[in-house]
């Protein structure tokens, strides 16, 4: 999960992509619910709180502009590789988070069907396999410090994860060693963000 983190939070960095407002007010509203869900689920009132739901809005939009950019293009990626989420596999996820908030199948299915959400789930199902795909076609290379030249990265801190250069230096090359994910990302870049 941090390997999917890292990649896609450089992957963010990386890219320059218009990513549409929709999709990033879509964003901006699930990160948004999913902070009101965890006071709730923490016993705490999100009003009584006396948070600014609009200054929060505003502060969480750029962040969900690079995370709608990256998840552009590893949409692209996964398209391109035929990457797919089933039926069995949303039932899966309801499951397994059935089992973490303590609440029935029923409960989470309809809250996930009655907020819209179903769609969102599969979408970051997608793009969680479609990670995994590129971490199990990286090389990984072990590196004492990363070298934020070797990729082109201008990344704060002395002593970043060697695993955040461990999965750059490879991922996506394909058993032949071509290009792979690197070459659909930069196809998927230039036109994601009509």
């Amino acid at each position: 999960r941090l390997f999917n983190q890292q990649m896609t939070k450089l992957l963010a960095d990386m890219v320059d992509i218009e990513a549409p407002s929709s999709r990033v007010e879509r964003e901006v509203e699930n990160r948004l619910r999913a902070m009101r869900d965890g006071f709730t689920r923490t016993g705490l009132d999100f009003k009584k709180a006396r948070l600014d739901a609009d200054k929060m809005r505003e502060g969480l939009r750029p962040l969900a502009a690079k995370s709608v950019a990256a998840a552009l293009v590893l949409d692209q990626i996964g398209r391109e590789n035929q990457v797919d989420i089933s039926e069995e596999e949303i039932e899966a996820e309801l499951i397994q988070m059935s089992a973490e908030y303590g609440q029935t199948l029923e409960a989470v299915r309809g809250y996930y069907q009655a907020h819209g959400l179903l769609e969102t789930m599969r979408e970051g199902l997608k793009i969680s396999k479609t990670l995994d795909m590129i971490k199990a076609q990286a090389v990984i290379e072990e590196v004492e410090r990363l070298d934020p030249d070797r990729f082109g990265l201008d990344l704060p801190g002395e002593n970043r994860p060697a695993v955040v250069g461990a999965a750059l230096s490879g991922a996506g090359e394909d058993a032949s060693g071509e290009g792979g994910a690197p070459a659909a990302a930069a196809e998927a870049g230039e036109g994601a963000g009509a």
